[in-house]
Parts: structure tokens; sequence; C-alpha cells
């Protein structure tokens, strides 16, 4: 479904202005002979009219609010995908690079990766970075906990093929890159927040045939850490 926008919302909003302008006139040209009670009547449910008019405005700015909204360069969503999307996005993709937190959605669902065998490089905090206690603060979960699904998806990913490096440098918000060297590529972000919990978290979207300069980006962004000898390193679950 498209979104809503807000040259949708003048259109209904002009289109109906102009249906209440040819129903009062032929309500009024009607009902001017008539009694003071009945023109008071018609008064009432006329008003009554204007403010079920102003209540289906505000109907609509919220339906926009709370679905897709165009940015200029990609799709703002309030909330991360349901992890059945998701999965199925990336098993649509011929290939698929990412940097995540912890993984922590397919640490519990161990067979996810079998089925996501596109997913061909990952990217995971290491469970040694000092910065994952700032991350547990944030998410209010704790360390030991990151710690051990980080491991979980390590170990879990490796065995389905997907090489998996871990990241010792400054945590970023989590990024998925499909089909990098193809023209249908996509990028997603999903925005760290503190106190927000995973599946509230928003995101937005970027298809290459929209924001070409930002998938690119984004692909490069990745394959340097990836590269960084220093800071993204080879891993296993046992470390």
């Amino acid at each position: 479904m498209k979104p809503i926008t807000d040259d949708t919302i003048c259109q209904i909003y002009n289109n109906l202005t102009d249906f209440g302008y040819v129903v009062v006139g032929g309500v009024w040209a009607a009902i001017r002979d008539a009694p003071d009670y009945v023109i008071g009547l018609v008064a009432l449910w006329a008003a009554v009219g204007v403010l079920l008019l102003i209540r289906l405005i505000a109907w609509l700015l919220s339906r926009r609010k709370a679905r897709n909204i165009p940015s200029g360069l990609g799709i703002a969503h309030p909330h991360r995908r349901s992890f059945p999307e998701f999965l199925q996005k990336l098993k649509d993709s011929s290939e698929v690079w990412a940097y995540w937190h912890t993984g922590g959605n397919f640490a519990n669902n161990p067979n996810s990766f079998n089925e996501a065998r596109t997913l061909r490089m990952l990217i995971l905090i290491a469970p040694t970075n000092s910065e994952l206690d700032q991350l547990s603060a944030i998410t209010d979960v704790p360390t030991a906990i990151l710690q051990n699904q980080i491991r979980q998806t390590t170990e879990l990913a490796q065995k389905a093929g997907c090489s998996v490096r871990w990241w010792y440098g400054h945590i970023t918000d989590n990024t998925t890159v499909g089909n990098p060297n193809g023209q249908n590529t996509w990028c997603e972000i999903e925005t760290l927040m503190p106190r927000v919990d995973a599946k509230s978290r928003p995101r937005m979207e970027f298809k290459r045939d929209d924001a070409p300069v930002t998938c690119d980006g984004l692909q490069k962004w990745f394959n340097d850490m990836w590269l960084n000898q220093e800071l993204c390193r080879e891993s296993t679950a046992s470390q």
C-alpha cells in the first residue's frame, strides 16, 4: 500500500470541501423559506458535518505519521520488520552483508541461518569490546546476555557457511546491505535508541533506484569495516 502523502490529504480535503459547498448550497436553497426551527436543525447538522470533516483530516494525518514516511532519500518506518518478514527479505536477495550488534533474533531461531544462506558476510560486536557495557546500558540487557547472543549467532552463522568477524571499534546502528553487487541494492539502518525495545526501533530503508549515493556509501562503509584488520577480526564462538 502506498504511503499517505500531503498531496493525497490535500486532494481528499479539496474534494470533500467542493462536495460540501454543493450540498450546503442545495440545502440552503431548499430551506431558506422554511421556519426558523428547521433552519436551526439544519445548521446543527452542518456543524456536526464540519466536525466530522476535521476528525477525518486528523485521522488521515495520524495514519500518514504511523505508516511509511518518504524522506527524500529513503523510507522511514516506525519499527523494525517482523523477524519472518526480515528473514524472507534476506532469502529473496542474491547476497547480503550485515553489521549487527548481536543478531539476537537469529540466536533465538537456530534454523534461520540455514534458511537465509544468502547472508555471506556478518560483522558482530566483539564480546570483549569495551563499548559492550554501554550497549547494555542503552538496551537494558545485561552484558552477559549480549555476549552469549553474539557467540551463539557466530556459531550458527559459521555452521551455515557465513563468514563472521567481530568488531572492536565504535558501536553504530545495525546496518544490512542486500544485493551489494547488483542494480537492485537495498539497505536498511536500524536506529539504536535508549530504553526502546528492539522490535520498536525505527529504521530507514534505501533502494539504489531512489538513493544510489546512499547505497553506494553504505556498501563502501561496510567493506571498509570488513577489511579493517585492526578493528575487525576473524572470530570463533569459543573466543
